[in-house]
């Protein structure tokens, strides 16, 4: 699921499955599964549709998993919520791979990361290393008070004294925008009528203003 998901899933669509074991009316069952590095939803399941019952759930991995239950729907309310607003829209960002990056300064690919900004939570995937096209695959989830707000995906490479911004699309993220996968061409700092860099980046966004829908 997206790196940042605090809260249950409502809906499968947009979500990949990862593993699941086969459907037996017994008492207990028991799954083994190799998966890449990631954060990943247990979803228990009875064998009877519709039928609910207590469960007892056992995770068992050969590396921290810092295995917890998700118990909120949705973002809970706080005082803050009376300063800052409460969320009125969740949106789901796909970034599935970047094209064509160049960096300035260096004859062959260099280590890129990809940062996704949305007001002040920023999501940030893994370093790839020596190459200017890359398969990323990385999903993230805002719950948003200032719609106005674009949502940032920025494009940026790895150096020893200070990391280099290569690049980036600026998303309206509207539950009217297309929902189809886009390839956009990277600009600079200024948004998408400014000059354009050099790449593009592949991304899907899912935007609604109910926040069950995510």
């Amino acid at each position: 699921v997206e790196e940042n998901r605090t809260c249950r899933i409502h809906k499968m669509q947009g979500q990949e499955r990862a593993a699941s074991s086969p459907y037996m009316n017994l008492r207990s069952i028991f799954l083994r599964k190799v998966l890449k590095k990631g954060r990943y939803v247990i979803i228990p399941t009875t064998f009877q549709p519709g039928v609910t019952c207590e469960f007892n759930l056992r995770v068992f991995t050969d590396v921290p998993s810092y295995f917890r239950e998700l118990r909120q729907d949705k973002p809970g309310v706080s005082c803050w919520n009376f300063l800052l607003g409460y969320p009125k829209r969740v949106s789901q960002v796909s970034v599935r791979s970047i094209e064509g990056v160049d960096q300035q300064g260096k004859a062959e690919g260099g280590n890129l990361y990809v940062i996704i900004k949305c007001e002040n939570e920023i999501v940030r995937s893994e370093a790839l290393k020596n190459t200017t096209s890359a398969f990323i695959n990385m999903k993230a989830i805002f719950y948003r008070r200032r719609m106005s707000e674009p949502i940032a995906i920025q494009v940026w490479g790895s150096k020893i004294m200070c990391d280099q911004f290569l690049g980036q699309v600026l998303l309206t993220a509207s539950p009217n925008d297309p929902v189809e996968e886009q390839s956009l061409q990277l600009h600079n700092r200024d948004g998408r009528a400014a000059q354009e860099m050099s790449g593009r980046i592949n991304v899907k966004v899912v935007s609604s203003d109910d926040l069950l829908d995510l």
